[in-house]
């Protein structure tokens, strides 16, 4: 399996060890980057939803890192997100 770990500087820096997306086998996997500000690595938006609209546009900008944009992938924040919120409260924010 071929498999390239994609780092830019337009995303997030990820935590550890982790790769901000993986490349494998034409599939890019992206994951985690959580509602931080690229530039700044501060927590954007003091709201839930405000947070939810920042963890949905990081991964967007891992995209052209392959030559990919949210029109030609079949998958993506824009089409349809995997989108974990930790309490129920917060589930109506999310699904806006």
């Amino acid at each position: 399996m071929v498999r390239e770990e994609i780092r830019t500087g337009d995303a997030p820096a990820p935590g550890g060890a982790y790769a901000q997306a993986v490349d494998a086998n034409g599939f890019l996997y992206t994951a985690g980057t959580g509602p931080h500000d690229p530039a700044t690595g501060e927590v954007v938006g003091d709201t839930f939803a405000q947070q939810t609209q920042q963890v949905l546009r990081n991964p967007r900008v891992l995209l052209p890192a392959r030559g990919l944009d949210s029109r030609t992938s079949s998958r993506c924040p824009r089409t349809s997100p995997t989108c974990i919120a930790i309490t129920r409260s917060a589930t109506p924010s999310t699904n806006r």
